[in-house]
């Protein structure tokens, strides 16, 4: 049998190397990237918000087997940026876990934010939205999303209480990502979000 031994290439890449100076690239993953943006308005409060931290939690763990440097975006009247893709899974959960409610719906600068962040990356991209209700500027929000997903980011939206199915559906990147769960079941809506990722293909 012949013998193989790693390497690096004349380009710096990870290959195997055979007799007669034969290199066979190492397929590897594409760096993948995803945002989770949590409604924290008002309406989130109480069970809502346990739920939906608990669920959070889950999809960041899940979502790094799966490769996924995750970030974390809370919007309420304001959009803001907790936790950047970098961050630990550890940072994660305690940051999550401190969240609380307050104010409206802001969305559109929620999605905005990440598509901001996001476009420094290259590689798999995806914005995943959490919320219970309307956003306060829809055609903001829309602008917002439409441009996200032109620059090539998927978005993922899990919705409950009164949050519009088919207004979702024109956020999400299909149909088909625009998920309605009851308040109770927003754990498992949010943890059950990784499933939804666009797939790591591996590249040579």
């Amino acid at each position: 049998m012949a013998k193989r031994l790693l390497g690096l290439s004349d380009e710096g890449r990870l290959v195997v190397k055979l007799p007669g100076g034969v290199e066979e690239p190492i397929p590897t993953r594409r760096q993948a990237y995803a945002f989770l943006l949590m409604d924290c308005s008002d309406s989130m409060g109480g069970s809502k918000l346990s739920e939906a931290k608990q669920g959070a939690s889950a999809f960041v763990l899940d979502a790094h087997k799966k490769h996924y440097l995750v970030g974390l975006i809370t919007f309420a009247t304001d959009a803001e940026l907790l936790c950047k893709p970098d961050e630990t899974p550890a940072t994660l959960h305690s940051v999550i876990s401190a969240l609380e409610t307050g104010g409206s719906t802001n969305m559109g600068d929620a999605i905005e934010l990440a598509k901001e962040e996001l476009t420094s990356f290259a590689g798999v991209r995806a914005i995943v939205i959490a919320t219970d209700g309307m956003p306060d500027d829809k055609v903001a929000t829309l602008r917002a999303a439409d441009e996200a997903k032109a620059s090539g980011i998927d978005i993922i939206a899990i919705g409950t209480g009164d949050a519009d199915q088919e207004f979702l559906a024109r956020v999400a990147s299909r149909s088909d990502l625009a998920v309605m769960v009851q308040a109770a079941q927003l754990k498992a809506g949010i943890g059950a979000a990784v499933n939804l990722l666009p797939a790591i293909r591996k590249e040579r």
